[in-house]
């Protein structure tokens, strides 16, 4: 998804589902209709069971964001975060009343067994709904 998100979605989102997999981030503006689109680019990869990657900035990963990756269809999503963002988005996914310095909460185990989150940093780290999955 380009960094800049035109006015008009239909034609970008219809384009989109000719394609085999779907990249946002990094790079989109922080405004109010770069989450909505980011939101309607989710629902039509959730419907059109494309695989998908987000690597946004912390300010995209709301709770809004994480209900619409609740229970992604097979392939899956892909969430991509640097240590920074994931110390932030992280505690407050994996519990049900998250930490007071994150603005996200939302419980690990309702987005469902197609999600993997992934922690860039010196260690790179991967968690899913199953702890069997996750690595570091």
């Amino acid at each position: 998804m380009h960094h800049h998100i035109p006015n008009n979605l239909k034609p970008m989102l219809e384009h989109m589902k000719n394609m085999d997999a779907i990249v946002v981030g990094p790079g989109l503006e922080k405004a109010k209709h770069s989450s909505d689109a980011v939101i309607e680019v989710i629902r039509m990869g959730k419907k059109n069971k494309k695989p998908l990657i987000l690597e946004l900035d912390e300010y995209f990963y709301t709770e809004g964001i994480f209900r619409e990756l609740a229970n992604y269809s097979e392939p899956g999503v892909i969430v991509m975060l640097n240590s920074k963002e994931f110390e932030k988005v992280y505690p407050s996914i994996r519990t049900k009343e998250g930490f007071s310095d994150a603005h996200v909460s939302i419980d690990f185990d309702s987005l469902g067994p197609n999600i993997l989150i992934y922690r860039k940093g010196c260690v790179d780290m991967a968690f899913t709904k199953y702890p069997a999955d996750s690595w570091s």
